[in-house]
C-alpha cells in the first residue's frame, strides 16, 4: 500500500547509507528524527550524519521516491534553510517543498572578498560584504531580508531541549533516535490521514 511504502524506503535508505560504526561506543553516530514538514501525512526524516562534514540531510518521500537535501535548520512551515560556510565565505539557502522537490526560493551569501586580506572594523568585527539574490546589500539588509522570508524565530532548532547523554554518547530527548529507536518509530507509525 502507498502508505507504507514510504516507511519501507525509509528503513532502506537507513539500512545502506546510515551505518556509520562509532568503534569506540560500538554504535552508529547518526541521530534522526521524524518531522511532518510540509503536512501530507508523510514524514519527513531529518538525519544528523554524526560529524561536520557528513552534515545533516532531510528526506522525503514522494511519487515512491526518496528525495534528499543537504540542511542545517527548519523553520517549520515547509521551508527549509540550509547555511554554513567557513574561511570568511556563508551563505544562506532557502528551500521549499514542492512536489516532491526542493525548490531553492531565495539565497544570499557574504563574506569578504580576499579571505587572506580581511579587514576588520572598528568592533573589530570583520568587514563582509552582503549579498541578497546576487545583489549587493548591507548588512542589516542582508538580515532583514532573511527575515521577511524566513522568521529565524520561528525555526525548529532539531536539538533544542535535548540533553547530551555521556553513557550514550550523543543527544536524546526532542524525538531525537538513534538507529534503532527509528527503526521503531518508523515501524509504528500508522499514517495520520
Amino acid at each position: 500500500a502507498q502508505e507504507d511504502s514510504w516507511k519501507s524506503a525509509y528503513l532502506n535508505y537507513i539500512e545502506t547509507n546510515t551505518q556509520i560504526e562509532d568503534p569506540e561506543k560500538g554504535t552508529h553516530r547518526e541521530i534522526y528524527k521524524l518531522l511532518d514538514l510540509n503536512g501530507d501525512g508523510v514524514p519527513e526524516l531529518y538525519i544528523n550524519f554524526g560529524s561536520t562534514a557528513g552534515g545533516d540531510a532531510i528526506l522525503s518521500y514522494f511519487n515512491g521516491e526518496i528525495v534528499e537535501q543537504k540542511m542545517y535548520n527548519i523553520e517549520g512551515a515547509n521551508l527549509f534553510r540550509d547555511f554554513g560556510g567557513h574561511m570568511d565565505e556563508y551563505y544562506d539557502k532557502i528551500y521549499t517543498l514542492e512536489n516532491g522537490n526542493f525548490v531553492l526560493l531565495y539565497s544570499g551569501e557574504y563574506g569578504a572578498e580576499d579571505n587572506s586580506k580581511v579587514e576588520y572594523g572598528d568592533d573589530g568585527m570583520p568587514v563582509y560584504r552582503y549579498f541578497w539574490e546576487n545583489e549587493e546589500v548591507s548588512s542589516e539588509e542582508y538580515e532583514r531580508k532573511l527575515n521577511e522570508v524566513y522568521d529565524t524565530e520561528k525555526e525548529i532548532k532539531i536539538f533544542q531541549d535535548a540533553q547530551y547523554d555521556s553513557e550514550k554518547g550523543r543527544y536524546v530527548g526532542n524525538g531525537l533516535c538513534d538507529y534503532q529507536e527509528i527503526i521503531e518509530a518508523i515501524e509504528e507509525i500508522s499514517v495520520l490521514n
